[in-house]
């Protein structure tokens, strides 16, 4: 196969090779896999040689892939859980299961035999669903591939992974197109990736770790082409439910999950990962996620937006006139941008629109003329039209509700005077993680500090941003960005927010940093972590940032810039939080708020069975009595309250036995997974089964 075009692969190779996180993949990463491999190959082997049954097999991947062998990627829907639906739903043919993925994790000799591996399993599956053992919706064959190659890497460092990411990066420079045949297209995928390779002069491993560098860093080629003006088509909720509000509004508003202000995110790949998370399905939300990066970033005023119904119908023609604002009082739809709606109606369109919430047209000018010509205007007719509804100035999107302490203890499953406390901490030291087990609404709380610290509903001044282990100084801070031929200098999400704040002095600011524990904070932070110092907070403490220039000058965090952080306990897969953080940060535990007359009430006002409102309270305080007594676990590891906290109205027995089994149950059988009667009485318990 000759060898892919080099050139969009040598400048991001070389600035790689500078980063952090080069030096973390040729360091930590791929130690980890060494150690990992010592005891993973000989696992495969036992099972491919016939030695280890499918159970084993199963519970043992099930198990070690979420903590030591948790270098894979296999612990999810591409690997152990993968496995786990396998053989749930295929427990019929068990032993013929057994045989095909014995069969298919024998490391191919080369890329015709890898192809013959994945198309024999995918055959196999296929076969269980036409004979009615399981739909396809049950067994997931796509996941195949990666599965098969991920274990084949384990055993043979020189097979490629079918990665999320490396597809990506290969896609995104011209290398490879993925096809519906997923064993042909892994083997398109495996040729180009070894020629690939040769002409980089690359291994396995460190090719691997440019691609997801790339895929971490899609600034490479998410930005479209400028142009002077973008045409949009948009959906102003499922079938238009929200138009007539939009319209009286004067918004185009959109939901992208439950993510808070989209502009925290410094990339879309970084927004399209905290949209994958919240999901938990183990889908990748590529229309979501851009959608949202679009209409924060791409989106410009005077931009041109057809309103839809469905697929076949416009519903209006508007023009851009703000930025974006987030909306938290319009949830779900809390991403917006103003938008004055110059006309009005119904208008069927000859073909389909894209059934994507947020779509850029521009460039397909077949179907623009076709949109022009569906509503009988032009672009002319439209802006004249927006001059003679404006005659001046279009008026700034209304100013948010003030937020105060009466507002916050309604909001909240707190006492006054812990609200209080809470709140003069972060006054004084400047820097507050919340912290405690999962489900206590720790996130929620610190944004409802965070409202009441800035003292109103507007998160303009409320930067939202999630750490996770990839992030670096040049995300979070400032670094060096392709640009055209080359590279520029840009300023990320927090040097940007606190300058912004030294401009406003007489203005609070918070940074709420979600899950503050998963990131390296001196890798992000970088020089900063003497800065954010509560008594470092002055002009005379600034430093030169790592990448400014001689005429830059010096940096500093002001005094009226606040911190809050989230952490949960429960986290196994993190490591305990180093002395850096302990230090500069004072932590407050949330706790799990049964027993609070305020969580009563909540449930009481969602009309839930009187019944339930009585046994609840008293069966999950029973078990975190349990959870704390035993040794293993103890406080960190509670449940919270949160699971509980959004009943549908009139909820019942059938609604709390749902949340308990699909949302409380897991997380029993990830604290004693060495212990499952233990895990099972604890959830008959919950039941009232015991």
């Amino acid at each position: 196969m000759p060898i892919p075009e080099l050139l969009p692969w040598r400048d991001p190779l070389a600035v790689w090779r500078t980063t952090d996180h080069h030096a973390d993949w040729h360091g930590r990463v791929l130690e980890g896999r060494r150690t990992a491999r010592a005891t993973m190959v000989p696992f495969l082997a036992s099972f491919i040689a016939g030695e280890t049954d499918l159970e084993t097999f199963r519970a043992a991947l099930d198990r070690r892939s979420r903590k030591e062998w948790d270098w894979f990627g296999l612990k999810g829907m591409t690997g152990a859980m993968f496995v786990n639906l396998l053989v749930r739903k295929l427990w019929k043919s068990a032993e013929a299961l057994r045989n095909a993925l014995r069969s298919s994790l024998r490391v191919p000799r080369d890329t015709d035999e890898a192809e013959a591996s994945i198309r024999a399993l995918l055959d196999f599956l296929e076969q269980r669903i036409e004979a009615g053992d399981a739909s396809r919706g049950d067994l997931h064959p796509g996941c195949a591939a990666y599965f098969l190659s991920a274990c084949w890497f384990v055993q043979d460092e020189t097979c490629p992974v079918y990665w999320e990411s490396t597809r990506y990066a290969l896609t995104l420079n011209g290398a490879f197109s993925a096809s519906k045949d997923l064993a042909s297209s892994y083997a398109d995928y495996r040729r180009t990736w070894l020629a690939l390779q040769q002409g980089l002069g690359l291994d396995t491993h460190a090719l691997e770790g440019l691609c997801v560098y790339l895929w971490k860093k899609p600034q490479v080629i998410v930005d479209p082409p400028p142009t002077t003006r973008r045409t949009w088509t948009f959906s102003p909720g499922a079938r238009a439910e929200d138009w007539d509000v939009q319209v009286k509004e004067g918004i185009a508003a959109c939901g992208v999950g439950n993510l808070g202000d989209l502009s925290a995110f410094a990339s879309i790949s970084e927004l399209r990962e905290a949209l994958a998370e919240e999901r938990a399905d183990g889908s990748t939300p590529i229309n979501d996620g851009r959608a949202g990066w679009d209409l924060v970033h791409t989106m410009q005023k005077g931009d041109i937006v057809f309103a839809k119904r469905g697929q076949t119908v416009i519903v209006g023609v508007g023009v851009v006139t703000s930025d974006y604002v987030f909306r938290p009082d319009r949830t779900p739809l809390s991403h917006t941008r103003s938008v004055a709606w110059t006309y009005v109606g119904e208008w069927p369109f000859e073909g389909k629109m894209a059934v994507k919430m947020l779509t850029d047209v521009t460039e397909y000018e077949d179907f623009l003329a076709k949109l022009w010509k569906a509503v009988g205007r032009d672009e002319a007719a439209v802006d004249a039209r927006l001059r003679s509804m404006t005659r001046g100035p279009v008026p700034p999107p209304p100013r948010k509700m003030a937020y105060g302490r009466e507002q916050a203890l309604r909001d909240l499953f707190l006492d006054p005077e812990v609200l209080d406390a809470w709140i003069a901490l972060a006054e004084d030291r400047k820097n507050l993680v919340l912290q405690g087990p999962p489900g206590t609404g720790k996130t929620f709380v610190a944004d409802r500090l965070a409202r009441l610290l800035v003292g109103d509903d507007d998160s303009d001044r409320i930067l939202r941003v999630q750490f996770h282990q990839s992030m670096t100084y040049e995300d979070f801070i400032q670094g060096y960005r392709p640009a055209g031929t080359g590279f520029e200098l840009r300023d990320g999400p927090f040097l940007r927010f606190c300058r912004r704040a030294i401009a406003e002095p007489e203005q609070r600011f918070v940074v709420l940093i979600d899950e503050i524990n998963r990131g390296n904070l001196s890798r992000i932070l970088g020089e900063l972590m003497l800065l954010v110092e509560r008594d470092k907070r002055s002009p005379k403490w600034g430093l030169s940032l790592t990448y400014s220039r001689p005429e830059d000058p010096r940096f500093w965090i002001p005094d009226r810039v606040f911190i809050l952080g989230t952490m949960n306990t429960a986290d196994r897969s993190l490591a305990l939080v180093d002395y850096a953080l302990r230090r500069r940060f004072v932590f407050v535990t949330v706790p799990p708020a049964f027993g609070h007359p305020a969580f009563t009430k909540r449930l009481a006002e969602g009309r839930v069975d009187a019944v339930v409102r009585a046994f609840l309270p008293e069966r999950l305080d029973a078990l975190n009595v349990a959870i704390r007594k035993d040794p293993n676990l103890g406080p960190g590891f509670e449940i919270g309250h949160s699971y509980f906290c959004d009943p549908p109205e009139g909820a019942g027995e059938s609604w709390y036995r749902q949340v308990v089994l699909h949302e409380v149950a897991p997380l029993l059988h990830e604290y004693w997974y060495d212990d499952p009667k233990r895990a099972r009485i604890a959830i008959e318990n919950l039941l009232g089964e015991a």
